[in-house]
């Protein structure tokens, strides 16, 4: 694991045991097994630093990178399940740690700064789903009239909102309850972006 990844590790293990709030680059430094210099000069700032994990630093944020590259080899549903199930996650995860980024006007300037700086902010996602879907519309596997970006917003969002209803309301508030919510999200966009598929022979 490089140094990078460490520092990533231990920022991600930090936040989840002791928030945001009280996060200190000489704890992360400590954690990491390195200097506090060292942090600066791989993210810039603490908001760099941040907007890194949120980016890729996460696990259930590379579990997204994974699941869309499982995808592209899965059949239409289990790719489209694996997806939205890592996004639901993500989201899960990181939103309660944006939620106290926002709560600081300051860190939350770094932060927005670096993820424009990197190109890895939420508009990113929208873009690596985006390019999903379109890889399927290229093989006619869902409607050639589907806007994409609109699509991985509609994908994204609804997990994005899920997740907040889970964190404020718990998942048994969800459309049809916690379990097999995954599974009712797929197959209601799938059949909006199925419908005017040809299937062999029709």
């Amino acid at each position: 694991m490089s140094l990078r990844e460490q520092i990533l590790e231990a920022t991600s293990m930090l936040i989840r045991e002791e928030g945001v709030a009280t996060l200190r680059t000489r704890r992360i430094a400590e954690a990491a097994g390195c200097s506090e210099g060292l942090i600066f000069k791989h993210f810039g700032s603490k908001g760099g630093l941040l907007a890194a994990v949120l980016s890729a630093g996460l696990p259930e944020a590379r579990t997204v990178y994974d699941a869309l590259d499982r995808a592209k080899r899965a059949d239409l549903r289990a790719g489209l399940l694996d997806v939205m199930g890592a996004l639901y996650s993500f989201y899960s995860t990181s939103m309660p740690i944006v939620g106290s980024v926002l709560g600081d006007r300051e860190l939350f300037t770094y932060y927005a700064d670096a993820h424009r700086a990197a190109g890895s902010g939420p508009a990113h996602m929208l873009r690596i789903i985006a390019a999903y879907l379109q890889d399927l519309k290229d093989r006619a596997l869902i409607d050639e009239t589907i806007n994409v970006e609109f699509e991985a917003l509609a994908l994204a969002g609804a997990s994005q909102n899920a997740a907040w209803v889970t964190l404020i309301e718990g998942a048994d508030a969800l459309p049809g309850g916690a379990d097999g919510f995954v599974d009712r999200l797929v197959d209601a966009r799938l059949r909006m972006s199925t419908a005017g598929v040809r299937t062999p022979g029709a």
